[in-house]
């Protein structure tokens, strides 16, 4: 062992006794006991590395496709997306059902009109998806109510009075317009869903 003055000593490993020069600080903070890399390495269960979600472009892609489908019927998509639902529960639960998405092709439902639900959906092109898409006026002939309207429409505000929500949609080409300021969560999402199902019902109109 090196002298009082030395900032390294000499150390031998426990377990399988190789002898180091290592810092004297590195020895005291581990009890004045030390073992080489090698033994301190031996039993630890490796890293998964490579093969993650994030790390496999088609899982990748796919992981991208369900969060945006189930975006989509959360939201409700400007009303093209109103009454329809996303029925699987996990991510892994649409691999199992369709595979991986393959390169050039996105998440389609067989049956427009119905849900994104086990036994309805495939990855299609765009052209697929082109020649299966519904009318609009399928989507919007029809009379909305307040009710048929999913999502929130509001984002909170802080201001000197407290907190406020101001209540907005988007129409047109992706158009934002303000509904009104208001006290509680519940008034801003009413506006909202009231006048999201009068513009959609405008649109039907016209």
């Amino acid at each position: 062992m090196a002298n009082a003055n030395s900032r390294f000593v000499d150390v031998t490993c426990e377990k399988c006794g190789v002898e180091r020069n290592i810092r004297i600080d590195q020895y005291r903070r581990r009890g004045e006991t030390w073992r080489c890399r090698s033994c301190n390495t031996k039993g630890r269960i490796p890293r998964n590395k490579g093969k993650g979600v994030s790390n496999d472009p088609a899982l990748a892609r796919t992981r991208n496709s369900f969060y945006k489908a189930r975006y989509r019927c959360k939201t409700g998509h400007g009303g093209y997306y109103v009454n329809v639902e996303f029925k699987f529960n996990s991510f892994w639960e649409l691999v199992e059902e369709i595979g991986p998405r393959p390169e050039g092709k996105t998440l389609d439902r067989i049956d427009n009109l119905g849900h994104y639900e086990p036994g309805n959906v495939r990855w299609a092109t765009h052209a697929e998806q082109c020649n299966n898409k519904r009318a609009r006026d399928t989507a919007l002939n029809r009379t909305w109510n307040p009710e048929d309207i999913v999502g929130k429409g509001y984002f909170k505000r802080e201001t000197k009075k407290g907190t406020k929500f101001h209540a907005c949609m988007k129409v047109g080409n992706n158009k934002k317009i303000s509904l009104g300021v208001f006290d509680t969560a519940e008034e801003a999402t009413l506006a909202y869903r009231t006048a999201k199902a009068k513009y959609l019902n405008d649109i039907s109109d016209n």
